[in-house]
């Protein structure tokens, strides 16, 4: 028995890099590209990629798979027309260049409420992620965090404690969506409740 094993098929990706993206370096990490484990093609090129981007887009074609490559050099919304955030929800900034890199070619980030993109120092920031406090607490920003959340409009009109904050950040509760300058290196926080 076991005379006629199965030939384990062995994927062949036409594309694996990601592209550098200015505004959301860790593309991978945040959990908006995945590992393409069924072989996707990409709505735009057609090929498979390693990694692929599923959502958040919006656009009136019915895109469901989209590569790094197509989202980075802007094929992806040259053809469908798509945006990966939107520009009213962008903190206001007076280079509209910048504008459209993070709106037509940057992965975006799920949330609960309308995703929002922070802004400092007339610059769009870039995206961290979506963290619990522990990953805060691994990469030893709790303090600018604390100071972030204590700044922060919901935060001040919800007028929850810090410890009751932080249990519903744990909990999935509440999205704190921690983003950073690329000049001050100071953090901004989107808090994002279900």
């Amino acid at each position: 028995m076991g005379i006629f094993k199965k030939k384990q098929q062995v994927v062949k990706f036409e594309t694996i890099d990601i592209p550098k993206f200015r505004y959301h370096r860790n593309p991978i990490d945040t959990g908006a590209f995945i590992e393409n484990k069924s072989e996707k093609k990409c709505n735009s090129c057609n090929l498979t990629s390693k990694y692929i981007y599923l959502e958040p887009y919006y656009s009136k074609d019915d895109v469901t798979c989209l590569c790094p490559t197509c989202i980075s050099n802007g094929d992806a919304h040259s053809k469908f027309d798509l945006e990966f955030q939107d520009p009213e929800c962008c903190e206001e900034i007076t280079n509209k260049s910048i504008l459209e890199e993070v709106c037509y070619r940057t992965p975006g980030y799920c949330a609960w409420q309308q995703e929002r993109w922070l802004a400092c120092c007339d610059d769009l920031c870039e995206f961290i992620g979506c963290l619990d406090w522990n990953q805060i607490v691994l990469q030893g920003i709790e303090d600018e965090i604390t100071a972030a959340i204590l700044s922060n409009e919901t935060y001040i009109e919800v007028g929850h404690s810090l410890e009751e904050l932080i249990d519903a950040i744990n909990s999935k509760d509440v999205y704190l969506c921690v983003f950073q300058c690329l000049h001050c290196k100071k953090y901004k926080i989107d808090i994002n409740m279900s």
